[in-house]
């Protein structure tokens, strides 16, 4: 499996992984709640994202957007399932509100997937 581990702001898990299917197990060990959004894409910074930086989902071809896990409350678990083919990913959480967005203060990891 592939545990991921999300927090006051970060996503925490290895930033290679080799290509394949995975069993996710995301636990939320920070106080508020968090999602987990995957996308193929060669890293946060290229993706287009709002003034709070929360990332432009519409703008995602549909084709590179891989996986959400809906948010889950601070302290619990969950899991899911991903398969991921060679390239580059960003994992991220996009909840915003406001000014303010959990991507913008820096909960994102780009990832990169190899053969």
């Amino acid at each position: 499996g592939l545990d991921i581990e999300l927090a006051e702001f970060t996503v925490a898990m290895p930033e290679s992984l080799a290509a394949g299917s995975y069993d996710i197990n995301l636990t939320n060990i920070g106080e508020f709640a968090h999602e987990l959004v995957i996308v193929r894409a060669d890293g946060y910074a290229s993706l287009s994202v709002e003034s709070n930086g929360a990332v432009i989902e519409d703008d995602i071809a549909a084709e590179d957007f891989i996986l959400r896990i809906d948010r889950i409350d601070g302290g619990a678990s969950t899991t899911g399932s991903v398969t991921l083919e060679p390239g580059n990913y960003v994992f991220f959480c996009n909840i915003a509100f406001g000014p303010n967005s959990h991507a913008g203060a820096g909960q994102t990891l780009d990832v990169t997937v190899t053969e």
